[in-house]
């Protein structure tokens, strides 16, 4: 039974990389990365670099370009999940009341509102899930335009690195060309 799930995940798993590959080499692939990264921010476990990876290899001179698109994508994503986040603590908040958890929530939500922004920015920089953070975001009533901001940052610098290590560590992908 072993052997027949590893077989199954390695067709799976060479299905999904043949699918990148492809989509990677496309002429849309630019299309593709953005809604990858505003999927994947949503209900696709598979992280964004999965599909930035090959696009930087083959588009080296579009990396900016490619780095800005997939953190406006995983951002833009995310930030479906705030409005999420408020809705839901709006039709459970007398659940809190009967529960006598009012005080908690204030407190988590003042404590959300003050450092949000940095736990944002440092949670976009790590695998930690996005939604989860925005959501959180969204119940505590913070900032919508700051936590934006700070994610989009975080995952800049998050694919700017994986960029770097990509191209090997060399100082030369910060300039224009190859």
């Amino acid at each position: 039974m072993l052997a027949t799930a590893k077989i199954c995940m390695q067709t799976n798993w060479g299905k999904l990389k043949d699918w990148i590959e492809q989509a990677a080499s496309s002429p849309r692939a630019p299309y593709w990365l953005g809604g990858y990264a505003f999927a994947e921010s949503l209900i696709i476990p598979l992280p964004t670099e999965l599909m930035l990876t090959p696009m930087v290899l083959s588009r080296r001179h579009h990396r900016f370009y490619l780095i800005f698109l997939a953190a406006f994508g995983t951002a833009l994503g995310a930030s479906t999940m705030y409005p999420a986040g408020l809705f839901l603590l709006e039709h459970t908040f007398s659940i809190l009341q009967q529960l006598e958890l009012t005080d908690t929530y204030t407190t988590a939500q003042k404590s959300f509102q003050q450092y949000g922004v940095w736990l944002l920015l440092i949670g976009s920089i790590t695998p930690i899930p996005l939604k989860m953070l925005m959501f959180v975001g969204g119940a505590a009533k913070a900032s919508w335009v700051l936590l934006i901001f700070s994610c989009f940052l975080g995952q800049v610098v998050r694919f700017a690195v994986i960029v770097l290590l990509i191209e090997g560590g060399r100082a030369v992908w910060l300039s224009r060309g190859e």
